[in-house]
Parts: structure tokens; C-alpha cells; sequence
């Protein structure tokens, strides 16, 4: 089943046509060496946003990669992205909660700063579906530094009209994993607001500041900026890598 409608905060990066995450360049380089994808392996990225993970990826290894996304307009970003691969890296439309693969299918997925706005419960149990057992899952996503604070995730979560929107703890995102029957086999912490190391990504995320100023109202940007202040001072990114254990719990 799809989600019924695409969020506010998810048609303005559509819009806008550029998608990052929390922990930049960094995270992503110690994600994919967590992955550590195999030639010939199935690789899944949940969420592909513009595809420049799928890009590096593309690069890096020799893996069968797929790319999914709810968003039109990212998707096809994300395929102008990867062209010069079309034998081993596809992407298509896709909600993360109800993917059109076979159990069993990948034997690698990841995500980044994805799951934090999604359902969790049904996301993951998806992930999990889809991997083979032993199947690897890393993902890069938004983590309380203490103790979860609920004010916040309510304020962010109305800003972006995005309902499911939640950060949650170390032992929480571990809880979740654990839940849907995953090994949680390491966690990470990376730097969450990582300047990005080369020009064009830099000129990525003033391309996401721009068109979200120019997308929003005045009102909605100022509140936008307190809620990261706050986000700053109080989270950081966990990375997390589990694998499939033979039965769901």
C-alpha cells in the first residue's frame, strides 16, 4: 500500500530536486564501507532521493543496485544520475513500506535519513522481507544524544507535515532493528551537520537552503532554523549495521 499522499517537506525536495542527509559525505563513505557490497550482489537503497549515494555506489563497486523512491522527480534525477551504468543500477518508484520485491530478493539494503520519517515498524519489517537471511542492512539516520525528547520530534513532525517524522535514541533505533528481527552487529556515531568536502556538494545543500526559502514562508523559516539549532545541539548521527536473522521475532 502506498502512502496516501506525499508529504509537504518530501514535494518540496521534488520540487527543488536535490535531496541530503544529516552527516553529509562523511557518513555516507563510512556507511558504504560498512555494506562492504560484493560483485554480484543485490543492493537496495531505501529512499534514493537525487541518487547520489547510488552514484558512489556505482562507482565503487561492481554490485546489482537498485534505487527506489516515493518521489517522481527525484527518481528520475536519480536515473540521470547512474545512466552510465544502466546494466547494473536501476531505480524506480517505490514506497520503502511496501516495496514490489520478492522475499528474499537483495542481499544488501541501506538507507539514509530515511526511516526517521517513515513508519518504522512497517519499513523495516519491508527491509527485512526483502533481504536474504544473513542479508545486511546499514542505515545512517538522526539520533538523541540522551535522553528522547518528544517535544521536538511533535514540533519538526508538524513543520514538515510529515506524521511518522521521529528521532529516536541509540538503544531505540537498536529496540527497532532487534524488533523487526534484525543482529544489530555495530553502531557508529558520526558528526550529523558535517560540512561537505567538495564544491559541488556544497553547492548541493545551498541548493536545498535556496529552494526550501524560496518554497516556504517566512514564518515557516524561522521556525525551520530554531528547530536546527535544537537538532544540532541535542542529536547526532547513528549508523547501524544489522543483519537478517533467520525468524522474525
Amino acid at each position: 500500500m502506498r502512502q496516501e499522499s506525499p508529504t509537504d517537506f518530501l514535494t518540496c525536495l521534488d520540487r527543488i530536486g536535490i535531496t541530503l542527509h544529516p552527516g553529509g559525505l562523511k557518513g555516507t563513505y563510512r556507511l558504504l564501507h560498512l555494506l562492504n557490497p560484493k560483485e554480484g550482489e543485490r543492493i537496495i537503497e531505501l529512499g534514493c532521493g537525487s541518487g547520489r549515494t547510488l552514484s558512489i555506489l556505482a562507482r565503487w563497486s561492481k554490485a546489482q543496485i537498485i534505487g527506489v523512491d516515493l518521489m517522481p522527480n527525484l527518481v528520475a534525477k536519480a536515473r540521470e544520475k547512474v545512466w552510465s551504468a544502466p546494466d547494473r543500477v536501476s531505480v524506480c518508484i517505490a514506497d520503502v513500506c511496501s516495496l514490489p520485491f520478492q522475499d528474499d530478493a537483495f542481499d544488501g539494503a541501506y538507507a539514509e535519513s530515511v526511516f526517521v520519517l517513515v513508519d518504522k515498524t512497517r519499513g523495516l519489517k519491508e527491509a527485512w522481507r526483502v533481504l536474504k537471511e544473513g542479508g545486511r542492512l546499514v542505515l545512517l539516520e538522526l539520533t538523541w544524544k540522551k535522553a528522547k525528547m518528544e517535544q521536538w520530534n511533535r514540533q519538526i513532525a508538524q513543520l514538515l507535515s510529515v506524521p511518522d517524522y521521529e528521532v529516536l535514541t541509540g538503544p531505540e533505533w537498536v529496540g527497532a532493528l532487534e524488533g523487526a528481527g534484525f543482529r544489530v552487529k555495530r553502531v557508529e556515531l558520526v558528526d550529523p551537520f558535517a560540512i561537505a568536502p567538495t564544491f559541488r556538494d556544497l553547492s548541493d545543500e545551498m541548493g536545498i537552503l535556496s529552494g526550501l526559502f524560496r518554497l516556504w514562508s517566512t514564518k515557516k523559516r524561522i521556525e525551520a532554523g530554531k528547530l536546527l539549532f535544537w537538532l544540532m545541539r541535542y542529536s547526532y548521527c547513528g549508523l547501524y549495521l544489522a543483519v537478517k536473522s533467520a525468524d522474525r521475532r
